[in-house]
């Protein structure tokens, strides 16, 4: 509806009035009935005011089709706007980089007519073999250096002479000139050029004495990866040692070991006079470590044998 209450120009229809307490979730409709929400429309079948006067309908302007709204107007009408023309600055022409043709096979180019410069030959040529392997010592290093200063000297002298222009400053740098010229010839006739003596660490005829000499001695202590212990006489090793269990016949075996033992007990006591008392358990698997059955040796010695002998044979003189 436009401002004062009739509808749009262009537009046809009903007026619709809406009606909405404030308290009210929805508006009202015809007789204060509320609006049917399904049908989307509110109060369209509410009389008009009485207060109001009924405005009559306004007849729809009659429009050209969408199709040939934008046309250009035919036989008069407002012409459409002349086309924007906008005039730029002439810009300065660039300069196009020259094509570089390329040669094809068999053409010959410029820069393959022209010829490379050959290297100097101090820039290739390798040094002799006696400047490389050579030694100096202290007095021809010296030398050496000295000599070396003294070219560079020289010839910076003489390009600053070539573009000295003052007398007074082209006579001094004569002067230095001559001076090195005759100290390259005659190292003894400028002090400048000679190296400092080396100080006199010690007099002449002593002996080097290192000051590891005057050092206190020092010990170290070095432990052996074995335990040295006393001889076990009476050891079953496979049992005690190594964890072997055979079961009901362990008593059996364990019994028989033990009287071999107390066999050669004699033997074993007195080898032990002979080779020491001590026993190591180097060699040996560690204590639980699983390891096969071993039958060990008797560990028989002459002199334990001799012993044994004669206390088995005195034995039997004594207890008939």
């Amino acid at each position: 509806m436009s401002p004062t209450g009739g509808p749009l120009p262009g537009s046809a229809g009903q007026i619709m009035y809406f009606n909405k307490p404030a308290d009210a979730a929805l508006a009202n409709g015809a007789n204060g009935q509320p609006v049917r929400p399904a049908s989307g429309v509110a109060q369209t079948d509410a009389p008009l005011r009485a207060a109001e006067t009924p405005v009559p309908d306004v007849a729809p302007l009659p429009l050209p089709p969408p199709e040939s709204r934008y046309l250009p107007p035919q036989g008069g009408g407002i012409a459409p706007p002349p086309p924007l023309v906008v005039s730029l600055p002439p810009q300065p022409a660039l300069a196009q980089p020259p094509v570089l043709a390329l040669a094809q096979p068999g053409e010959a180019t410029s820069t393959s007519k022209k010829a490379i410069p050959p290297v100097p030959p101090e820039f290739v040529r390798l040094p002799s073999r006696e400047s490389v392997f050579t030694v100096y010592d202290d007095k021809q290093l010296e030398a050496a250096i000295r000599e070396r200063v003294l070219r560079d000297n020289i010839a910076s002298l003489e390009k600053q002479i070539q573009s000295a222009t003052d007398p007074k400053t082209i006579e001094d740098l004569r002067a230095r000139l001559d001076r090195d010229k005759k100290t390259l010839t005659d190292p003894g006739s400028d002090a400048s050029y000679r190296f400092p003596e080396l100080p006199v660490v010690s007099p002449p005829g002593v002996t080097y004495r290192p000051k590891t000499l005057d050092y206190a001695p020092r010990q170290v202590l070095i432990e052996p990866t074995y335990v040295v212990h006393r001889r076990l006489h009476f050891e079953e090793r496979n049992a005690e040692r190594s964890g072997w269990d055979l079961g009901p016949m362990q008593a059996l075996v364990s019994t028989a070991y033990f009287w071999r033992d107390t066999l050669l007990w004699p033997q074993s006591l007195a080898s032990a006079c002979v080779r020491g008392p001590w026993d190591t358990n180097a060699g040996k698997a560690g204590v639980g470590c699983p390891s096969p059955y071993y039958l060990y040796p008797l560990g028989l010695t002459i002199t334990g044998t001799a012993a044994e002998t004669a206390i088995i044979t005195g034995g039997a003189f004594l207890l008939p």
